[in-house]
């Protein structure tokens, strides 16, 4: 997994200001998500649960849409994504007030 996302992805995505074509990528690696459905994350989409960080997939809002009814739900945060600093561009995205988890991609 380290060979295809590794840092030379990462390297190069941040370089250029696009850091969604890193993170999109691993957390449809890591969670087994479609990547239009992680691509339409809000940043308040990653929330804890229960003590634990998870990913809300769900079409709450006009411009999310999901596969299935049973395509809503709720998947814990695999560790590799906390640590490679996922939450930390959360936060960076909620501190620039934005409202998308990749605001440069648009539907």
């Amino acid at each position: 997994m380290n060979l295809i996302l590794g840092n030379k992805l990462q390297v190069e995505s941040l370089a250029i200001n696009k850091p969604e074509r890193y993170w999109t990528a691993l957390i449809s690696a890591y969670l087994g998500a479609r990547l239009n459905e992680v691509c339409q994350l809000s940043v308040f989409d990653i929330q804890k649960v229960d003590r634990i960080w998870a990913i809300n997939l769900n079409a709450d809002s006009e411009d999310k849409s999901i596969k299935t009814e049973a395509g809503n739900r709720i998947i814990p945060l695999h560790p590799k994504l906390i640590d490679l600093g996922l939450l930390d561009y959360v936060k960076q995205m909620k501190n620039q007030s934005q409202k998308k988890l990749f605001p440069n991609l648009k539907k």
